[in-house]
């Protein structure tokens, strides 16, 4: 288990239990990746998050506070301290939780404050992702901060090179990259196959199909925030809960919001089977290794 700050403390068996005083501080940096699953929640961008990765961590008797600041359709170059630069998206004002071209997204925030930060980028295969990613970086200034890098389901979906093969400068500079999209873009390309399933397992299990092909369902958002809570604690991903998912992003709902036919997605099925979710969870283990 990965315990490096002292606002962590570790039972005898080796579980995490919540520290009395300055519990640990999680920040989300990113797009509707991120949110659109319900990992963390749309809105309120800078402010206590209580989305899907919160109630895995709370789930798990930890005392983390988690902040939310994910933009849609910003890019990673939106969030260093030169402010966004996305004027072609903010000429009617307002964009994605934004209020314009060369707002600060991490403003008000103690950026040194926080030990974990899971960053994002767009969909977009960004030449300049690393030097990006640096600058955002470069903007926490205190040396225990442990980042990560969350790579979503569109990145594999469009085989983004310049993003894909900088994964190994990431690792090397201690950078933990989870390829939570991975997972998901090979279970729908039947790439892994979950053993013993009744159900299909096709790309409408993991993304919407309304409106657009790309964005994550609820499933989705969990893999992400589960992969992000493991990666973090060093924690298995099997037997965890899942209950609460439903509750965060209501199942129906999405469903009706976001597919052109109830009968396109299995996905609600799939949380619906014990079995089905153990191997998923089994298989976050394996990505993440």
């Amino acid at each position: 288990m990965v315990l490096p700050l002292c606002s962590l403390a570790v039972t005898s068996c080796g579980g995490i239990v919540p520290a009395a005083e300055n519990p640990p501080r999680a920040l989300f940096i990113g797009n509707s990746f991120v949110y659109y699953g319900g990992c963390v929640r749309f809105g309120d961008q800078g402010s206590r998050d209580d989305g899907i990765f919160d109630a895995i961590c709370k789930a798990n008797g930890l005392n983390l506070e988690t902040y939310d600041c994910t933009y849609g359709g910003h890019d990673l170059c939106d969030f260093t301290s030169e402010g966004c630069k996305n004027e072609g998206r903010h000429k009617n004002g307002a964009y994605g939780g934004c209020f314009g071209k060369g707002r600060d997204l991490l403003e008000g925030l103690d950026l040194s404050s926080f030990d974990y930060v899971f960053i994002s980028e767009a969909g977009k295969d960004n030449d300049r992702f690393l030097e990006d990613f640096h600058a955002v970086k470069k903007r926490f200034t205190n040396p225990k901060t442990r980042f990560f890098y969350l790579s979503h389901s569109y990145t594999h979906m469009k085989d983004h090179r310049k993003v894909i093969d900088r994964f190994p400068e990431l690792r090397k500079e201690g950078v933990k990259v989870i390829e939570w999209g991975r997972l998901v873009d090979d279970l729908s390309k039947g790439k892994v196959t979950i053993p013993g399933s009744t159900l299909r397992y096709d790309k409408n299990t993991f993304i919407k199909n309304k409106n657009d092909n790309y964005h994550e369902n609820p499933l989705s958002g969990y893999i992400t925030a589960q992969m992000a809570f493991c990666a973090m604690t060093g924690n298995s991903a099997v037997g965890q809960d899942y209950s609460f998912c439903d509750k965060i992003i209501n199942f129906s709902n999405f469903i009706v919001e976001h597919y052109k036919e109830a009968s396109d997605t299995d996905f609600d099925a799939v949380f619906a089977s014990s079995h089905d979710m153990e191997e998923i969870q089994k298989l976050i283990d394996q990505y993440l290794k």
